[in-house]
């Protein structure tokens, strides 16, 4: 049995003031300034609806994917950003710069203090503690979903670490089921 936050409405949401298409390429150079990474975006899957880019970190300490789900327009409508790490190995970095990322094109990211980070740091790192998955889901006024979950991975898996956030706005609603 794990650990489930509650899934509500965000009634005081400031509006976003990021452009209504964000591309991938927009979404890249962002990425790049602020991560000192360029993205090495590998299309996954194009289908009528729009197509799937993923984009994965991997060394020694850890994995780190980020997916960008792009409408037939061409703009970033949902992303997920999961890491698989071992905690204490200082890659809780790349996982809070991935998380950002995830946010970045789809929704408010000043919302992340608030809403993200509360639930990063303490539930996640209960749920570590506790051994239990830990769910949280949230829709936000835009129409937003914001998901994350987190958990410890116990059996012989590499990494003893799992997060997951995935944010996708309404227009991508249908992809990502």
């Amino acid at each position: 049995m794990g650990m489930t936050g509650c899934a509500f409405n965000q009634p005081d949401q400031a509006a976003s003031t990021r452009p209504e298409c964000v591309t991938l390429e927009s979404y890249s150079f962002v990425i790049e300034q602020v991560m000192n990474l360029q993205p090495d975006w590998v299309p996954l899957e194009q289908t009528a609806e729009g197509l799937h880019y993923q984009w994965t970190i991997e060394d020694e300490g850890g994995m780190h994917t980020l997916s960008a789900t792009l409408t037939s327009a061409g703009c970033v409508c949902g992303t997920v950003a999961s890491s698989q790490f071992n905690m204490g190995s200082g890659k809780e970095e790349i996982v809070g710069l991935l998380q950002g990322a995830a946010v970045a094109p789809v929704s408010d990211l000043d919302y992340t203090a608030s809403w993200l980070e509360p639930r990063l740091f303490i539930s996640c790192g209960i749920a570590y503690v506790f051994r239990q998955p830990y769910l949280a889901e949230s829709t936000m006024q835009d129409g937003t979903t914001w998901t994350l979950a987190c958990s410890r991975n116990m059996g012989p898996e590499v990494y003893n670490s799992a997060y997951s956030l995935t944010v996708v706005r309404p227009s991508c609603m249908n992809m990502h089921e």
